[in-house]
This record gives C-alpha cells, structure tokens and sequence, in this order.
C-alpha cells in the first residue's frame, strides 16, 4: 500500500530525500549521521539509494519503529534531543517527499539534497573540533605525531575505474533532475580540483540551470574556476564556516586569518548568495553577540544551531555553571544555544580537559580565571 506523504511523515526525512557520502567514501543517511557498512566505491548512488539496507531503514522509520540500527546511526540527533538541544531530523520536518511504499522503497524522487564528499578531505586549517578523517592538516600532524595511522589524503574519487565513474555518471543522470540542490563539503572544496570534473559534468549537460549549487567553505580560499561554473547554476549559495570574528574564529580554526576570510566573503557576495555557520563551542559562545554584529553588518545571513558534541570537552555543558548563568543573564541567545548552557550536568573531568587542552584560554575569556584558579 502506497503511503501518502500528506497523512503521515516518516520519523526522519532524510534517508527519503538525501544521498551522502562521507569523505572516506561510506555512504551515510545524512551529513549527521553514522556511516553505513558500505562505500561507493563498490556501489553506486542509487545502488545505495534503493538497497535492501535503506528500505529497510525507511520502513522502520514510517512505522516509527526506532531499531539498534537507526540508533546508532542517528545517535547524534538523539543526543541533542535529549540534551534538550533540537537536532536536525526535528528542523527537516517539513521538507516535502516524493511517493514511497510501506517496504521503504520510493516510487518517486524528490531529492532534496545531493552531497557528495567522497572528493576528499584536503583543508588547510585544523579545527579544533575536526579530525583527520575531515583534515589531511590534522590528519599529517596526527599521523607525525603517531596518533593516527589511516591516510593523510582521501580522495575515492580517484580511485574509480572508469567503469565505476560511467556507473556514477549514469545515476546522476536520473538523480539530478529530480534534485533541489547539489552541496559540497570538506575538507575544503576551494581547494579539491577533483570537485571541478563533477560540476563541469553538471554544466556540461545543461542541469545546473535547474539546481542550486551549494558550497561549505571555510572562507581563507577563492576557486576561480569553480566561482566561474557557479554563473551556470539556478543559484549559487556560499556558506561560510565562520566561528566569531578575528581571534576567536583564528583560534578556534587554527590556520585562518580572519581578515582573509573577510575579503573574501566581499568577493564571494558578487557571485551569489552568502551566509555564515558556526560551530558553537564552549571557547566561542562568549563571543556569539560580536559574530551577529558582524554579519548584520556584511547584510549576510547566518546560521548560529550547531551545538558541537564532539570533541566531547568542547560542549558547551563544560563550563561552570555560574559562568553559564552569566552569558545567559547578559546575552540574548537563541533557543538551541540557551538550552545547551542552561544544561544541569557540570562534567568536572570535562572542563579539566578543556582547561588543559586550551592552556592560554583566559586570555580569550578573562571571566574565566576565577574558575581556572578553583576547580
């Protein structure tokens, strides 16, 4: 029996209207969460899209049957819920779906995103709240330091035969017209060229006139090449990944320079649409309000509802709960950030790691020496 989208929405949209893949090349349900048991490199997007281990998946969300599997898979966005923090299934309630059956297969595509990462993970900044497997900067110093012993650089792109990329190019023949918008992440994609084969791709059969092309950056780098392909697209949107202004973001984005990235939003607005995400963590929630003035300042939207979970000693629960109540008295924050401060756990052991792990910590924020002094 064909189920109605109308009547009744599965418990998460995403595995219904979004093909990912992670950098490493799994495939995922959405850019949150866990990855599957499988990569593209021995399957196909819609080999993926319509196998037995989605439908599966999509069956037991129409029934709201939340199974082992889907819990570990989504365990972020459970997480945030139960941290009182909406999480991303919640915010995509409303995206519309194609036709699916009870079994969870579709009988329609209405893809509402398209992320390919399986580009690589080339960045040259190490986020404090990344890894190696999304930074080959971290990736390099880890691997020096024998911390990590996986690659430096992913790229599965190529290491596609030419017969696996003619199979990838044939499923993006049926997927991308029935897709709103194709995004692309990190690493950092101004600085992948691998990306640029798949976007000429997308011109050169006259798609990009009915898609958004979406990009995720980290601001420090300009492609002129991928800027000039974005002139193709339905519209082009830039957001830049931006965790406060001048020191705070260079801090917490070890490698940038803010004045860089502030030039660049100037050139990047002459293309399309541009606005900020932040990553809100406990060393950058002091300074949110400056990050507001700024963008409303630059007539740029931003997006301030990534609460960061991992590293765990960057929650923002970590910091001491007197000096939680003293933001929450004296800045005006939205839903999602007030609920993660007024957060009643105070992890001890946590905001020793971050004190020991951010040493010069007080000289971004001074009001926290009276808690380094103490506990």
């Amino acid at each position: 029996m064909e189920m109605d989208v109308k009547n009744r929405k599965p418990w998460c949209v995403e595995p219904f209207s979004t093909i990912e893949t992670k950098v490493w090349g799994s495939y995922g349900l959405c850019c949150r969460s866990k990855p599957l048991p499988y990569s593209a490199i021995n399957m196909s997007p819609l080999e993926h899209f319509n196998g037995s281990t989605m439908n599966r998946i999509r069956s037991n969300m129409i029934q709201h049957n939340i199974t082992d599997e889907i819990k570990h898979l989504c365990s972020k966005c459970l997480e945030h819920e139960s941290n009182g923090v909406q999480s991303r299934r919640q915010g995509m309630r409303s995206v519309p779906l194609g036709h699916y059956l009870n079994n969870g297969s579709i009988l329609q595509y209405k893809f509402r995103s398209i992320e390919i990462k399986f580009f690589g993970n080339l960045c040259n900044l190490k986020c404090k709240m990344c890894g190696p497997l999304y930074s080959s900067s971290i990736a390099a110093e880890e691997k020096k330091a024998g911390r990590y012993d996986g690659k430096v650089h992913h790229d599965m792109w190529t290491e596609f035969d030419s017969g696996r990329k003619v199979k990838f190019f044939q499923d993006m023949h049926e997927i991308i017209p029935c897709a709103n918008e194709i995004k692309f992440t990190g690493g950092e994609p101004m600085m992948n060229e691998s990306i640029l084969e798949f976007v000429e791709w997308i011109v050169s059969n006259r798609y990009a006139e009915n898609i958004t092309l979406r990009i995720i950056t980290n601001g420090t780098k300009i492609n002129k090449d991928l800027l000039e392909f974005s002139k193709h697209f339905r519209a082009f949107h830039t957001m830049v990944s931006l965790d406060g202004v001048f020191d705070i973001n260079d801090y917490q984005r070890d490698g940038s320079l803010f004045e860089e990235i502030d030039a660049n939003i100037n050139i990047l607005k002459t293309y399309g649409l541009v606005s900020t995400t932040t990553a809100i963590t406990a060393i950058n929630v002091s300074f949110l309000h400056q990050l507001k003035v700024y963008c409303n300042s630059k007539m740029i939207p931003y997006d301030m509802t990534s609460v960061v979970l991992y590293p765990e000693y960057l929650q923002v629960k970590v910091l001491p709960p007197k000096y939680r109540q003293y933001l929450l008295n004296k800045y005006d924050y939205n839903s999602v950030i007030a609920s993660a401060l007024r957060d009643e756990e105070f992890p001890v052991d946590l905001w020793l790691k971050f004190r020991d792990n951010n040493p010069n910590i007080t000289e971004l924020i001074p009001e926290l020496q009276e808690y380094v002094d103490r506990i």
